[in-house]
């Protein structure tokens, strides 16, 4: 049952419903079904994942080239580069945690890791849901770019 059809079943008129559903689309409220929270609410844990991989690969390479490169002018303009990465990337990660905190989970811990044989990094976000997530999420197809959740 739509919130539409539970409108008019309270006996209201379409006037009174189609005031309803606009002034909750103006104060940004709207419905959704449970069985895309899963999805909506797994892709914000993935894109979280990624920014932490990005943060952490980047504090690494800058502890390392500070150690090693004292004096080096060209490799110091390297590490003032990668400081820029590092406050962009953790603004992000701070903007993934508003938006997993939104949907109703915590971040536990970031584990980071190399993967076998590489220099690849990766990093694992344990994130506890906490309470459930709003009604109001997944949102409509096109709405997350026009107005995300952060």
């Amino acid at each position: 049952m739509t919130l539409e059809e539970l409108l008019k079943g309270q006996n209201l008129t379409d006037e009174q419903v189609t005031a309803i559903i606009d002034g909750m689309k103006e104060n940004k409220i709207f419905t959704a079904s449970e069985e895309n929270l899963d999805i909506r609410y797994g892709k914000l844990k993935t894109d979280h994942d990624a920014l932490a991989v990005k943060d952490a690969e980047s504090q690494k390479l800058i502890e390392e080239l500070q150690k090693a490169t004292k004096g080096q002018d060209a490799v110091q303009a390297k590490i003032t580069e990668y400081e820029a990465t590092i406050a962009r990337q953790q603004e992000e990660l701070q903007q993934a945690e508003k938006a997993v905190k939104i949907l109703g989970g915590k971040i536990q811990d970031v584990v980071y890791f190399n993967l076998p044989d590489s220099e690849i990094q990766r990093s694992l976000v344990v994130i506890e849901k906490m309470k459930p997530t709003p009604g109001r999420y997944p949102r409509k197809a096109g709405t997350p770019l026009k107005e995300p959740l952060s």
